[in-house]
C-alpha cells in the first residue's frame, strides 16, 4: 500500500494547529489515515521525539485509528518483557 505524501501551506499548517489537528508549531498535521501513517513513519526524525509520538497517538485515537500505532507504543511493558534475559552480543562476527 503506497502511502500519499501531503504538502499543506503554511496558513492550513497554522489553522491546524489551533485547532490540535497539528501540533503547535504546525508539523504533523494529522487530518486522515494517509497523515496518520506519514507521521508514524517521520516521527524519527522530529525535534521532539515525544511531543510527536504523543500528539501522533492523541489523533490516533480521536481518528479511531489506534490499531495503526506500532505495538511498542501501545504496550511497552510487553515490548520490554520480550527482549528480557535476551543476551546481544557487542559484536557479531561470522
Amino acid at each position: 500500500m503506497e502511502m500519499m505524501k501531503r504538502q499543506y501551506s503554511q496558513n492550513e499548517r497554522e489553522r491546524m494547529a489551533r485547532t490540535g489537528v497539528a501540533m503547535p508549531d504546525g508539523s504533523y498535521p494529522i487530518r486522515n489515515r494517509a497523515d496518520l501513517q506519514n507521521a508514524i513513519q517521520s516521527v524519527g526524525r522530529a525535534a521532539n521525539y515525544n511531543a510527536a509520538k504523543q500528539h501522533i497517538m492523541s489523533r490516533a485515537k480521536e481518528l479511531k485509528l489506534e490499531n495503526l500505532l506500532p505495538e511498542e507504543w501501545i504496550n511497552p511493558k510487553k515490548m520490554q518483557k520480550a527482549w528480557d534475559g535476551v543476551f546481544l552480543p557487542r559484536e557479531w562476527k561470522a
